[in-house]
């Protein structure tokens, strides 16, 4: 391949050679003559620069201003090009920020070389620079997840150790801020009257919330909402007098996020911004979590209140005795939580409902048995150490264990435990509460699955693009196209995601994942390129390994090969025997092949990389008829 020389020092922007050639480079080019004065630039630093760089009189650099990769100011006779001159050598592998004049930034990766004439007198330098802002948002997309699962984590701690509901909805409001990156936040519950009324909020002033208070898209015990999201309240249908009121508040975005607690609506929790803001999936799906751990904590501190307030009752005074005891046992009747009482010898005494619902066992069948009916041989080791724990008149605040229904199943309950009293003050026996909680560990688990998988999936992702943009600029100073390049090879690599994405990440078919590979190259001529083969379902590496074989091999037909003429066909085939996958490409009616002298990218990825991806085989053949392509793989099934 030729090799195209830079414009020689004292050129200066004129008509030379290699100014059309290098006008029409994608990456920003510019040369110096041996003192730094700028000599030549071609249309792609100017863009770069967003300024006419001044010939003769501007010195080292294009760039307004320049800044070191930690952000601390560059001054211009240090930069790169400069080191490059004075120093007689190349500089490489040092990253920099340029600012232009309108107060855009730009991370670049600098190539300063310097130039020599015959004699080998140093006669300036040519540079080229390279915007790198595409890794910079895809290392800027981790730190975020990153983030968001600290403030997740900070959340369960701080509602593990909360002592009461103000405790609960301080948390709620901190990690509502920090996860969803909002100023304001509130957080509404239905009264007894079902309004809904303002328990906490960040923010807000009290004529807003005053005069909004009430509204709700849902009534008390709705099932399976979804949350409420608007973009811009002005351009809604709602009411003009509570716009008006909403504009006056500086809101211009806002959602309302539903809280549940045993399947049914409790409340909302109120996200604003001040500016227009379209909330993204995986916000909702990070609003969500906090609001179903925000839903379980307020169900534990409304049954804490319940017992206190029975308790109180109980011990006011005897003369309210019958009261006090109807009422407590309304309550214990009453409550979604198992609520049993047992003697020092493990007996069970009382069964409410919540116990029967929770266990099976009716209250005729659970009376007069011993506790262990409940526990697992595995667990049962925990009730001596109960039992010494009451008789020391000790209470057991949110323990955490599991419990065997009458079918047979565990379930998952925090569990309360009090010492019971006779009139002497004497310990007789033990109350216990328990809370079914198997949802919420369920959900822990979950989330902490997805972060995990979302943890493995970025750093997969970055490294992916990491490796497509060091080959893609380590060939730069031989390429036209690296721009071009590395942005095709990510639209690839993104339509891949999309793909899977859509099917959960569990895989995909591989008719569909060809497709979309080639969705560049096929608009408006899909005769030309040709599908063949059984249904197969890939896994997630394997479909993001050929999604990026199958576009080099569009990209080199539609620059050499078939697809750069109109008689040119395209076959992509693959046929499956026992539990190998066998894909072929294959050309015809192109232009004459001969095979190439160096390898390039494309052909590294296909024959080196992705056959270890793959943990198969791949080839490449250059026909005189067409360019030929095999690729063998274990099926996704056949992978472990």
């Amino acid at each position: 391949m030729r090799q195209v020389v830079p414009p020689s020092a004292g050129a200066a922007n004129s008509d030379g050679p290699y100014r059309e050639l290098l006008d029409a480079f994608p990456a920003a080019v510019y040369t110096t003559d041996a003192e730094g004065r700028l000599t030549f630039f071609n249309k792609a630093a100017e863009e770069l620069a967003g300024r006419t760089p001044q010939i003769g009189v501007d010195r080292w650099c294009i760039s307004w201003k320049l800044y070191r990769a930690d952000g601390s100011p560059l001054p211009h006779e240090e930069c790169p090009m400069a080191q490059t001159l004075r120093q007689g050598r190349a500089v490489r592998n040092v990253q920099i920020i340029a600012e232009r004049p309108d107060g855009g930034r730009v991370p670049l990766i600098p190539f300063p070389t310097p130039l020599h004439d015959p004699s080998g007198k140093l006669v300036g330098a040519v540079n080229m620079m390279v915007d790198v802002g595409a890794l910079k948002r895809a290392e800027e997309h981790s730190t975020r997840a990153a983030s968001d699962q600290a403030a997740l984590y900070r959340f369960t701690d701080r509602l593990y150790r909360s002592s009461s509901i103000s405790d609960v909805y301080e948390a709620a409001l901190d990690a509502i801020v920090a996860a969803l990156r909002c100023s304001r936040a509130s957080i509404l519950l239905f009264d007894e009257a079902s309004v809904m009324r303002f328990v906490a909020a960040r923010g807000l002033s009290p004529a807003y919330r005053r005069a909004v208070e009430g509204h709700s898209p849902w009534k008390q015990g709705d099932v399976d909402p979804s949350p409420v999201c608007i973009s811009n309240i002005a351009d809604t249908d709602q009411d003009d007098a509570l716009k008006r009121v909403i504009a006056e508040e500086g809101i211009v975005s806002l959602a309302f996020v539903p809280v549940v607690a045993n399947g049914f609506v409790i409340g909302k929790f109120m996200v604003y911004h001040d500016q227009p803001h379209v909330f993204a999936d995986s916000e909702l799906d990070m609003a969500l979590t906090i609001a179903r751990q925000l839903g379980f904590a307020i169900e534990r501190e409304r049954a804490h209140e319940y017992r206190r307030r029975a308790e109180f009752e109980m011990l006011t005074s005897q003369r309210h005795l019958r009261e006090s005891e109807a009422r407590y046992r309304a309550i214990v009747e009453g409550s979604e939580d198992a609520i049993i009482s047992k003697d020092l010898n493990g007996v069970i005494v009382s069964w409410n409902k919540g116990a029967e619902r929770l266990f099976g066992y009716s209250a005729e069948e659970a009376i007069g048995q011993s506790i262990l009916l409940l526990i697992p041989p595995e667990y049962q080791s925990e009730e001596p150490t109960i039992i010494d724990r009451i008789k020391r008149d000790e209470r057991i605040e949110h323990y955490e264990t599991v419990r065997r229904r009458k079918d047979g199943s565990y379930v998952h309950i925090s569990l309360t435990v009090s010492p019971i009293k006779n009139d002497d003050g004497v310990v007789v026996g033990a109350s216990k509460i328990a809370r079914n909680i198997s949802e919420r560990i369920k959900s822990e688990q979950h989330r902490t699955l997805l972060i995990n998988e979302l943890n493995h999936r970025v750093k997969n992702t970055l490294a992916t693009v990491q490796s497509l943009a060091m080959q893609t600029l380590r060939n730069t100073e031989r390429s036209e196209e690296a721009r071009d390049l590395f942005e095709a090879r990510l639209s690839a690599l993104s339509r891949a995601h999309n793909l899977l994405t859509l099917e959960n990440w569990d895989g995909a078919n591989l008719l569909d994942v060809a497709e979309r590979a080639l969705t560049p190259f096929t608009a408006g001529e899909e005769r030309r390129v040709t599908f063949e083969g059984p249904h197969v379902r890939l896994s997630p590496r394997q479909a993001l390994a050929l999604s990026i074989a199958l576009h080099e091999l569009a990209t080199n037909a539609a620059k050499y090969g078939a697809l750069s003429v109109e008689a040119g066909k395209v076959l992509v085939s693959w046929t499956v025997s026992g539990e190998e996958l066998c894909l072929s490409w294959e050309e015809s009616g192109g232009p004459s092949v001969a095979p190439p002298q160096h390898s390039g990218f494309g052909t590294r990825l296909i024959e080196r990389n992705l056959s270890h991806e793959l943990g198969g085989t791949a080839r490449i053949d250059y026909s005189p008829s067409g360019v030929r392509a095999t690729i063998r793989s274990a099926l996704a099934s056949a992978q472990t």
